[in-house]
């Protein structure tokens, strides 16, 4: 249908330059073209925005961070950067879509955040100083090869979380690590009330989910709609994906 509305709309552009030539088009012709100009026209796809805060967890108090490159991912041909206060905001998104955000900056790991379509985006993400994230990886007993992915799935809860589980599906590369990062050097843990930690993964698209005893585990609003339980997400080379779920 949409195929015939646009040859309609080829053929009735064409006749009426042919009529204002003085062609001599006859009235069938006309009616026809009346016809097919008579279809609705195709409506622009909607747009939508993306914004929020970018800290840095290099300090025991996240600061805010700017100057990082904020970028639709992975096409980077819509980017911003952000401000002194760490706000940033992406206008002109495609509407209707799953997307995801890539942050940048030197020193920091390389960041992307999966945004579930139309859900009022708001990501606020504190990005990884290098030489913490190859401090989390080591506590993990593991290592990352950057030529794969990895994944960050952080549980937050305001109660005490027990047994608290992050999964991707399908199963990739090594993890879950489950680390306390509020000391140094990091100490592993058999549970997550922090982040959990996926490493060498396949580059593809997964599905991640959070589960916890007695608690009712949704993505935060932004990378999941509201109440979601599992948000998809690209893992990429280079990169570490970041999901953030809490458990109430």
């Amino acid at each position: 249908m949409d195929r015939m509305r646009k040859l309609g709309a080829v053929f009735v552009t064409s006749l009426v330059a042919l009529v204002g030539c003085g062609s001599g088009a006859s009235p069938q012709d006309l009616a026809i073209a009346a016809d097919l100009g008579s279809a609705p026209d195709l409506q622009p796809l909607p747009t939508v925005s993306a914004a929020g805060t970018v800290t840095s967890s290099a300090q025991a108090v996240n600061l805010p961070l700017a100057d990082v490159t904020v970028c639709l991912f992975p096409q980077k041909t819509q980017c911003t950067t952000t401000n002194a206060t760490g706000f940033f905001e992406l206008d002109g998104l495609p509407g209707g879509l799953d997307l995801v955000l890539s942050f940048d900056k030197t020193g920091y790991l390389p960041d992307l955040v999966p945004i579930a379509a139309d859900s009022n985006a708001s990501p606020q993400l504190a990005l990884i100083p290098s030489a913490t994230w190859t401090a989390w990886v080591s506590a993990a007993g593991s290592t990352w090869d950057p030529a794969k992915g990895a994944a960050i799935f952080t549980l937050v809860s305001t109660t005490t979380l027990a047994n608290g589980k992050a999964t991707m599906a399908p199963a990739s590369g090594d993890g879950p690590f489950y680390i306390d990062p509020s000391t140094m050097p990091p100490t592993p843990q058999a549970s997550s009330i922090g982040p959990s930690l996926f490493l060498n993964v396949a580059p593809a698209t997964y599905t991640f989910t959070a589960t916890a005893t007695g608690k009712n585990c949704t993505l935060l609003v932004g990378w999941g709609a509201d109440g979601s339980k599992s948000v998809k997400g690209p893992l990429a080379p280079g990169y570490a994906t970041t999901v953030v779920s809490r458990c109430m």
